[in-house]
């Protein structure tokens, strides 16, 4: 399902956007968003569903240590280190499976050799932009 097809703007659009509207509970609504996010994404591939919970779930636990840190140190040292450990691991995701593929075809062709495309890189080459 992309953003400019019919399937998405008519029907999981207006789905989506009746049950937020909908719902009294704002902590209701946000799950019900995160929800919806999550199935989108799944419906592409529901393999790389997983690697969205895992890059959640590590940016919320970093926040979460941050935040104790804070509290318990008082040391700006220690939190900048944590915050660059986070964006480090999440370019470093982002990085692996978007250009993975990318660099080791240009590898192959520059020196002649056959080194193994990894299955879980083709992520990248897989999105249209």
């Amino acid at each position: 399902m992309l953003f400019n097809s019919y399937l998405f703007i008519f029907v999981f659009l207006s789905i989506v956007l009746t049950v937020f509207y909908s719902l009294k509970n704002k902590d209701l609504s946000i799950c019900w968003l995160i929800g919806a996010s999550f199935f989108f994404y799944a419906w592409w591939n529901y393999v790389y569903l997983f690697l969205l919970i895992f890059s959640l779930l590590l940016n919320y636990y970093t926040s979460v240590f941050l935040i104790y840190i804070k509290k318990r140190y008082n040391k700006t040292i220690y939190c900048k280190t944590l915050f660059s450990v986070g964006i480090i691991l999440n370019l470093s995701i982002l990085g692996y499976f978007k250009y993975f593929n990318f660099f080791i075809k240009n590898i192959n062709l520059l020196f002649d050799i056959d080194l193994h495309e990894g299955e879980l890189g083709e992520l990248g080459s897989n999105l249209e932009l």
